[in-house]
């Protein structure tokens, strides 16, 4: 008899398989736990410009009006406000529950994003289970990855990064499962849910070169244009027409973008780009896409990666491909990345999860003591790291005039007064604590013109955070009568006729 088939190995596999279910218990506990601060604030610190916007597009679809091709911006532009960026599936569905519970309340959105972060994680574990067929590595690669600041400050964001990652996620797990016995069923469910990280956000359709790469090494020359080989592209891409037609239909809406021109806009610059390049590499790869705490077994990942010689084996092309393409995607973004938008580099935290998971194998599986204390103090100290590097974002400061003073805002102005604001270069900040929708203007550059054709379409109130436009001779005349003043803002009826 074998040792698999003794008594003793069954009663170890069910030891272990007791363990991962407590310890996967144990990190949603902490998980939610840790989390609990950001439920106490209201949108502030990183990226509050991306999430009052997102937050505001929810409360329309759930106010206004349902219809999921019609997103709207509290920034009315022409007048209804529609404006198509990325397609709003995640904003539309989490609109719907904001519809059922009749409540706007941010806490709503997220609970559903940090389920989603969840779903992540869960997604990574299947993942690397299926890569590296090994429960404690995948366990151990997913943990790593939910503490990745990136993905441990956004997983309670208003972002649409966060339900594109994680259908892109499951769409490479379910496609590796299903390619290994050619299931027809969970190749289109792959295909549909890389559709919806797609549509979700545009720059997750560069994931399709994953399973595209796949399939065609896995194909002998002979058999690339065999009816298996064509269903199974067609099978996996096929689904991508849909976003396309929608992205085709908003981009040139856009206007002048900076994330459409990439480095050839006419504002970048070599230098500039490679003093990007170098923060990523050196800050924000170790502080936020890695965390401090997991810089060993990702260390060594890398290590064996090259000492292996793993670039040579067939079996990871789809991986390097995958990784290529992404590369060449952030050097063409990366002025519009600049230093900050590091939730522009959500797409490799499951690249970096499969480095983590390759890197604590070779730890676990070295008959040196030390490098699984290393391994396990890597693991106790990545939530401490993680909460050192994020959770001060979500200690409320008593500096922000619009969060501070929002109840006496929404005391002076009218339930549905469309008003005028600035200077607000967001076009979001400023709604999203107000509440209220209307017109923007940014570096006081509000003109007569302007300020006649709001007026015209409904405007009601100025409010603004700098006396040049109310001492301007051109917009008093359009003044009534100023009803509140607080700290550097002011606020003013307007002339209706």
């Amino acid at each position: 008899m074998t040792f698999e088939n003794s008594p003793i190995y069954t009663v170890f596999i069910e030891m272990k398989q007791s363990y991962l279910k407590f310890a996967f218990l144990f990190w949603l506990l902490l998980y939610t736990l840790l989390h609990l601060p950001a439920f106490q604030v209201n949108i502030q610190s990183m990226h509050s410009q991306r999430q009052c916007f997102t937050q505001n597009t929810i409360q329309n679809f759930a106010e206004e009006d349902f219809n999921i091709l019609n997103p709207r911006r509290d920034n009315r532009g022409a007048g209804d406000g529609i404006f198509r960026m990325e397609f709003p599936i995640m904003q539309w569905l989490f609109a719907g529950v904001h519809k059922l519970t009749n409540s706007d309340d941010l806490r709503i959105t997220r609970t559903l994003s940090l389920l989603l972060g969840i779903l992540s994680t869960i997604g990574i574990f299947y993942l690397l289970k299926t890569v590296f067929k090994d429960k404690i590595i995948a366990a151990i690669g997913s943990w790593f990855f939910s503490f990745a600041p990136t993905i441990y400050y956004f997983t309670v964001c208003p972002m649409p990064d966060n339900f594109a990652l994680c259908a892109g996620i499951w769409a490479l797990t379910t496609f590796l499962i299903s390619i290994k016995n050619y299931r027809t069923g969970l190749l289109i469910i792959s295909g549909l849910l890389f559709m919806l990280s797609t549509a979700a956000k545009l720059p997750f359709i560069l994931y399709l070169i994953f399973p595209i790469t796949y399939i065609l090494i896995n194909s002998k020359r002979s058999e690339l244009f065999t009816k298996k080989t064509i269903e199974s592209l067609l099978l996996i891409s096929l689904w991508q027409v849909f976003p396309l037609i929608w992205y085709i239909i908003a981009i040139p809406t856009w206007g002048s973008n900076p994330v459409v021109k990439g480095i050839f806009g006419s504002d970048s610059e070599f230098s500039r780009a490679i003093d990007y390049f170098l923060h990523h590499l050196i800050s924000t790869l170790p502080e936020n896409l890695v965390n401090y705490g997991a810089l060993i077994p990702f260390s060594f990942g890398v290590y064996y990666f090259f000492k292996k010689k793993m670039f040579e084996k067939k079996v990871v092309y789809p991986f390097l491909a995958w990784f290529g393409i992404f590369a060449l995607y952030f050097l063409f973004e990366i002025n519009v990345i600049g230093k900050v938008h590091d939730y522009y580099f959500m797409p490799v935290l499951p690249m970096i999860a499969l480095t983590i998971g390759f890197g604590s194998r070779f730890l676990i599986r070295m008959n040196h003591k030390l490098a699984r204390l290393l391994l396990m103090a890597s693991i106790l100290i990545v939530p401490l790291t993680a909460y050192l590097r994020i959770n001060y974002r979500w200690e409320f400061k008593n500096t922000d005039t619009l969060q501070v003073h929002q109840q006496q805002f929404e005391q002076v102005l009218p339930k549905d007064a469309l008003i005028v604001c600035g200077n607000d270069p967001s076009e979001a900040i400023f709604y999203y604590y107000l509440n209220r929708k209307g017109w923007t203007f940014f570096n006081d550059n509000l003109t007569e013109k302007a300020l006649k054709r709001f007026i015209k379409n409904g405007a009601t109130v100025l409010i603004s955070n700098s006396r040049k436009i109310d001492k301007s001779p051109k917009i008093k005349p359009y003044l009534q009568k100023e009803i509140l003043h607080v700290d550097d803002f002011f606020v003013y009826e307007l002339k209706t006729k």
